[in-house]
């Protein structure tokens, strides 16, 4: 009796995974033909229709549903098209690179850029060279998909194109190439961002400064502390908190100077961008706040906190308690 159990229990699994394999070979099965049907529909549906079948069958892990949506890209109707580019890009569909590389020169702007949109997706560096070229493109729509793309790109080839486009006649274009190259953490970014600091444009300055932030290259100090006193409040407080993002101790009396300012999401600001920083300098000038700046008392004792918490400043719990 206790064989014929133990042998009933040593069975049990095998049977388990027998149905699990049926189960699963029966949805492949059902998938298939699934995929087939949406396929076949795709020749002959409305566009409305083919864009809706070309986003379902991106949703299907199959060759059959990958073979349809790259044959998609050859659609007479151009928002099926670009669909179709989009989903390529998504599941990175390397076939279809070829076909999108020719399409950044199709004469439809809307085309080209759903092209490079893709194309940086597919984080192929083949694509590199077509995308560099794309960057002179005649629309600016296309042009910001293609330093979107090289950003998704990366690497140290994408900077020296990308800060080309720091001096594009567009507003829009700069801000996107100001924010791509502090997101490569590339320090040759430092200088040419430094020099559009004082952009016509408040949106632009404000992408610069954030750049410059995100990069914590000291050598931006002196361009950020003129920047806290931008015309424009945005660019103000970007300004000051990316001199925070430095960690530096030269940060600490521009940031001292800000709080003695009647702005108070200046001086907000400023107490936030005294937290990061690794000098105990910045923690007096903290407390000084916590005890005589009127309406600074929570968000200094945030700064104060944040520090401990980061191991910044060893003092700091005797002169909390206290």
């Amino acid at each position: 009796h206790r064989r014929r159990s133990a042998s009933r229990r040593a069975v049990q699994p095998v049977w388990r995974l027998l149905v699990l394999v049926l189960a699963l070979g029966s949805l492949g099965f059902e998938w298939q033909g699934r995929v087939d049907q949406l396929a076949q529909e795709l020749r002959v549906a409305e566009p409305g229709r083919r864009r809706d079948i070309v986003r379902l069958l991106s949703g299907y892990p199959s060759p059959r549903a990958h073979e349809a949506i790259e044959a998609a890209l050859t659609d007479p109707d151009v928002t099926v098209r670009t669909e179709a580019a989009e989903a390529c890009g998504r599941l990175r569909l390397a076939n279809a690179i070829p076909e999108l590389s020719e399409w950044l020169l199709d004469p439809l702007g809307e085309t080209r850029a759903a092209a490079a949109r893709a194309l940086g997706a597919m984080n192929d560096s083949a694509s590199l060279p077509a995308l560099v070229r794309t960057l002179g493109d005649t629309t600016v729509e296309v042009r910001i998909a293609a330093i979107e793309a090289l950003a998704s790109l990366g690497g140290p080839e994408v900077v020296t194109p990308l800060l080309g486009r720091l001096d594009d006649e567009d507003v829009t274009v700069r801000i996107a190439a100001a924010s791509a190259l502090g997101g490569l953490g590339d320090e040759r970014a430092v200088v040419p961002l430094i020099g559009r600091a004082r952009d016509d444009s408040a949106e632009v300055r404000i992408a610069v400064f954030h750049a410059l932030g995100t990069l914590e290259d000291v050598r931006a100090l002196s361009v950020l502390a003129l920047g806290t006193r931008d015309s424009v409040e945005d660019a103000r407080l970007t300004a000051v908190l990316a001199l925070g993002q430095l960690r530096s101790p030269r940060a600490i009396d521009p940031l001292r100077a800000l709080l003695e300012q009647p702005d108070v999401r200046l001086r907000a600001a400023a107490l936030d961008a005294l937290a990061p920083i690794p000098d105990p300098r910045a923690s007096e000038v903290i407390l000084d706040a916590l005890g005589g700046l009127p309406g600074a008392q929570t968000i200094a004792m945030e700064a104060l906190v944040q520090r401990a918490l980061g191991g910044l400043d060893d003092t700091l719990v005797s002169s909390l308690a206290s």
